[in-house]
């Protein structure tokens, strides 16, 4: 697992997702997959609230670290 962070109009986010070469992220004009993300590269981003999983939406899941 990877936790992703991004700055988006003075406001950071944040993802964890797996850290393999199958679950990919979108760049412009490409994508590339998380195990081959590097600090300051650029990806695409769709804000919404909640969680997914799988592509589906989660209700009421949250993650806590302890």
């Amino acid at each position: 697992m990877v936790l992703i962070e991004a700055e988006i109009g003075g406001r950071i986010v944040k993802t964890i997702l797996q850290n393999a070469e199958t679950v990919r992220l979108t760049m412009t004009g490409e994508s590339r997959p998380v195990s081959d993300l590097k600090t300051g590269d650029k990806v695409l981003v769709r804000l919404e609230e909640g969680a997914r999983h799988f592509g589906t939406r989660v209700h009421d899941e949250m993650i806590i670290e302890k």
